[in-house]
């Protein structure tokens, strides 16, 4: 997956694959370029912190790549704002307790995934130009 901003010029209907622009064009040149291992990469050109923020993309793959199912159906629950309650009430096909969930986020470094996932938003806000 490669998460690139950029201009786009047209997108065909609700085919968002089939569309035309510069984000695009970034993203097929990242996506043959990505080396082995990576699953993940940001582009941003003439950004000065796109290194940076491509390498807390990489680092934040590299955590959830070894999530196990029900690590990532915690962390789906938390980035959809449910409470841990929540995601325990409305776990696979049988409930589990809130401290499980918070067993299994742990485990799945959500924490310091958070802080990344949060770094970065707040670096692509900062750094885009503001709508008027």
């Amino acid at each position: 997956m490669v998460i690139a901003l950029g201009r786009v010029d047209f997108v065909r209907g609700k085919g968002v694959s089939e569309g035309y622009g510069e984000a695009y064009q970034l993203s097929s040149r990242a996506l043959e370029t990505m080396p082995k291992g990576n699953n993940m990469c940001f582009v941003f050109p003439e950004n000065e912190q796109e290194r940076v923020l491509d390498v807390v993309i990489q680092l934040i793959d590299a955590v959830s790549a070894r999530w196990s199912d029900k690590q990532a159906l915690a962390v789906t629950g938390v980035l959809r704002g449910w409470k841990q309650e929540t995601i325990a009430e409305t776990w696979w096909k049988k409930k589990v307790s809130q401290q499980a969930v918070a067993h299994h986020l742990a485990r799945a470094g959500w924490y310091p995934v958070e802080k990344g996932i949060l770094f970065f938003e707040l670096c692509l806000r900062e750094e885009l130009p503001k709508k008027k």
